[in-house]
């Protein structure tokens, strides 16, 4: 089934902080399904989340897009800091809003993350009874070492003293095409390639984060939580992936058991928004059918 939609300019309140972004309606007699769907690290809603809000309201899920507390349109501070704590809150609170619009199902609602946002659907997975099903693409599970370098850790402690002051976070680039500087995704050529593609297209996203937000990496680890998870869980997974390894995903779909699927896709990890984008999101739609209809 494919169907007409329409979409809508939305504002949710998330800790006193404006959440904004999209929803999509489907044009259908009914209560329809919902799926709450964010981007990755730094990523905002422009690039690339309405082709795949498109082909799920479609086939008549009703589709909540939203950016990050602190980027893009949305609202918080300070500015380009990630933190998955504070992100998660902003899913729950969407969760909630969606919940309790008209024409929506409040018992079948999933959730969609990629990259870092792909960790979050599987804790949401794991956390959230409202959560009936989540698709977490080429998804963030652990991070890359055990613990910070030591070089991070001494800039870490200026940036503590900074703030304690009231001045600014230390900031750095998102991605660099400079072999010898240093970018939160870099070196990674391409990393470098999609995001600059993508920034005409999203004139909100900036190329900066906060120091504060590396050392977050360290200290998140959604594959904790795996076994944990108490819907059903698809994990699209890139075979050659250098920012979410292929085999840590692997790892996560082992811990789900039953509740968990994996999906292999050639390619790094943007070839998901690109080249892999009619099988990534025709899985997830076929996900959302098998679990929410």
């Amino acid at each position: 089934m494919t169907g007409g939609f329409v979409r809508s300019d939305i504002t949710i309140v998330s800790e006193d902080n404006p959440l904004r972004g999209w929803f999509y309606r489907p044009d259908a007699p009914g209560e329809a399904p919902a799926v709450v769907m964010a981007h990755g690290f730094s990523a905002v809603k422009e690039m690339g989340l309405a082709a795949y809000a498109e082909v799920f309201a479609a086939e008549g899920t009703a589709v909540v897009v939203f950016d990050h507390p602190c980027f893009g349109s949305s609202g918080g501070t300070p500015r380009q800091e990630v933190n998955p704590e504070r992100q998660l809150r902003a899913y729950r609170d969407a969760i909630t809003w969606v919940q309790g619009q008209a024409g929506v199902d409040a018992d079948r609602i999933g959730v969609w993350g990629s990259s870092f946002s792909g960790g979050h659907a599987v804790v949401l997975a794991a956390t959230d009874d409202r959560v009936r099903a989540a698709v977490a693409q080429v998804p963030y599970v652990c991070p890359p070492a055990e613990r910070p370098p030591d070089e991070l850790l001494e800039i870490l402690a200026i940036d503590d003293a900074a703030r304690a002051r009231g001045e600014d976070p230390i900031a750095i680039p998102v991605v660099t095409d400079d072999p010898e500087g240093f970018g939160a995704l870099s070196p990674d050529p391409d990393s470098f390639a999609w995001f600059t593609a993508q920034a005409t297209a999203a004139p909100s996203w900036r190329n900066e984060v906060t120091l504060r937000s590396i050392a977050r990496l360290f200290d998140y680890r959604p594959i904790d939580l795996a076994a944990q998870v108490a819907a059903p869980v698809l994990l699209i997974a890139a075979r050659h992936d250098v920012l979410s390894p292929f085999e840590f995903v692997g790892r996560a779909r082992v811990e789900m058991g039953d509740l968990g699927e994996l999906i292999e896709l050639d390619g790094g990890h943007f070839d998901v928004y690109g080249p892999g984008f009619g099988l990534s999101s025709q899985a997830a739609a076929g996900w959302w059918d098998r679990w929410l209809r």
